[in-house]
């Protein structure tokens, strides 16, 4: 039956085509290929265009391939086939991932097939025999990527947030772990350090009172670097100011009874502050 069609798919926001393929009935109207396809779609529309109809389907597999051909060596553009989308000056992009004509007739492969046909895609038979796809990526494109797996794993999206070594190991191995990061730390201690010796911040600041208060630690409001503090109840009512986030703990202990050591409370309010968030019934400011 003549009732197949050539179509492609054009974005709304630059009117150029992003994907040409050959189909019946709705396929046309269809907006999932694959995943660059449907992140097109998702972000800026998409709307149908119907190249030629009243085709058989193989007339159709035929100008596909010659569409797609047209489009990447006439054109100019660039399909998300490796080797043909580097080009940053390309006029528009398709989204296909082949150069058609091998769209499904309804065929189911026997197992044997599926089989053989592995087989014969190992080693250098294989189109993607020796393609680092990573290298394929754009520098933002990789960026991205990155980006996206150190979120995946950052604070409590990892799954061992909150959890020391020694609770998500068993004895045995945590005794070895233990020791192994013991011998690496006393490596590095003393002449081992690759840093021994080097008096560079010394000489830098020592003729500098500005400086040694900057990079020197000093306890409480001597520390140059010290911030202070405003205290607030759950309801949001100012109750004190202190020069010091130590300060401010060792005041909660007095006053409140809180039982925590003072460096773990520096650091959860400190957290709590920075996220605009209630410490134990509390809330504070840096000033």
């Amino acid at each position: 039956m003549n009732d197949y069609y050539v179509y492609e798919h054009i974005r709304l926001d630059n009117n150029t085509c992003f994907y040409i393929g050959k189909g019946r009935g709705k396929r046309a109207n269809c907006k999932t290929r694959n995943e660059h396809h449907d992140r097109i779609v998702k972000k800026y529309g998409m709307r149908v265009n119907i190249v030629s109809d009243g085709l058989s389907e193989e007339e159709a597999f035929k100008i596909e391939e010659q569409l797609i051909s047209y489009y990447v060596f006439v054109l100019g553009y660039g399909i998300d086939i490796i080797g043909y989308n580097n080009n940053k000056k390309e006029p528009g992009h398709l989204t296909n991932h082949t150069f058609g004509g091998d769209g499904s007739k309804g065929m189911v492969h026997s197992k044997e097939w599926c089989v053989q046909h592995s087989v014969d895609m190992i080693g250098e038979n294989n189109p993607m025999y020796g393609v680092n796809v990573w290298d394929s990526y754009s520098e933002k494109k990789k960026q991205e990527i990155l980006h996206k797996i150190s979120n995946a794993s950052k604070g409590k999206n990892n799954p061992m947030y909150g959890i020391s070594p020694k609770e998500r190991m068993d004895e045995k191995t945590y005794n070895i772990w233990y020791k192994k990061n013991r011998q690496r730390l006393k490596n590095q201690c003393g002449k081992n350090n690759p840093n021994y010796g080097n008096k560079t911040l010394h000489d830098k600041v020592k003729d500098n009172p500005e400086l040694r208060i900057k990079y020197y630690s000093r306890p409480g409001a001597q520390n140059g670097r010290a911030r202070g503090i405003k205290l607030f109840d759950s309801n949001y009512v100012y109750l004190k100011e202190f020069k010091t986030i130590g300060d401010g703990c060792q005041w909660l202990k007095d006053v409140y009874g809180f039982t925590a050591k003072i460096d773990s409370m520096r650091s959860n309010l400190s957290i709590a502050i920075k996220n605009k968030t209630m410490y134990k019934g509390f809330y504070g400011e840096f000033i």
